[in-house]
């Protein structure tokens, strides 16, 4: 998976667009991190970001990589930077958003199966994976480390959607450019059920669409597998 072309001697453009981690059929933190190794020489990287989310701990790792890089890092969310991505896009040294653009912020959320103990250690994972979200968005932005873990905690968890002018006047970026007319995407609403109606339809000539599928029946595919599992610990206390 190529994410990263050269643009000059010692620029290049990188691309996280669709969804974050393999679990979602995107790209990895190992995928990152071993694309930066490789371009260490690098002075100027412009990061261009369409995104949903993904898996938190992939993107936290991305996130990480990118600040270690000694480029100099220009993110550019042209159409959303939502849930870790919008994580991802506080790495940059510069943040523009597109006019059209969205950032999307909230606590971090997963499935769990098991012991009431094992699910407790998950519930302290998703406040470790919050929290540093939240330190990521304070480093960058006008608010405190526990404003932002507010404004994450807000609506029952799901958080904030920002317009560009919302981003812009909350310090999350630095410049708004020039609408990208050709980005569109299908934001799943069984993931994120306050997504703005700009979202609920929108189609890049079917793929926003495919990929929404996609994820779907990956979701499908894992609850089922969790259902497996269950009948065979029934069967074997049986």
């Amino acid at each position: 998976m190529q994410i990263l072309e050269r643009t000059g001697e010692k620029s290049a453009r990188m691309y996280l667009y669709g969804d974050i981690g393999e679990y979602f059929g995107g790209p990895t933190a190992e995928i990152v991190e071993k694309t930066l190794s490789e371009a260490s020489d690098v002075e100027e990287i412009s990061l261009r970001i369409h995104s949903q989310g993904g898996e938190a701990l992939e993107g936290l790792a991305m996130h990480d990589s990118l600040r270690r890089h000694p480029a100099k890092v220009h993110v550019k969310v042209d159409g959303l930077a939502g849930s870790i991505a919008s994580v991802i896009a506080m790495a940059g040294d510069t943040i523009e958003i597109a006019e059209n653009g969205w950032m999307m912020i909230h606590e971090a959320y997963g499935g769990s199966f098991g012991t009431a103990a094992v699910m407790r250690e998950d519930a302290d994972m998703l406040d470790k994976i919050t929290d540093r979200a939240a330190k990521a968005y304070a480093r960058q932005s006008n608010f405190s480390e526990s404003e932002a873990r507010q404004m994450m905690a807000d609506n029952n968890g799901e958080g904030h959607w920002f317009n560009a002018e919302e981003v812009m006047s909350h310090g999350l970026a630095q410049k708004i450019m020039q609408p990208v007319e050709a980005v569109a995407m299908a934001v799943d609403r069984t993931r994120f059920p306050n997504a703005p109606k700009v979202f609920q339809h929108t189609d890049a000539k079917g793929k926003a669409a495919e990929d929404l599928r996609r994820w779907k029946a990956q979701q499908k595919a894992r609850e089922i597998a969790i259902r497996l599992r269950m009948l065979d610990i029934e069967a074997d206390a049986a």
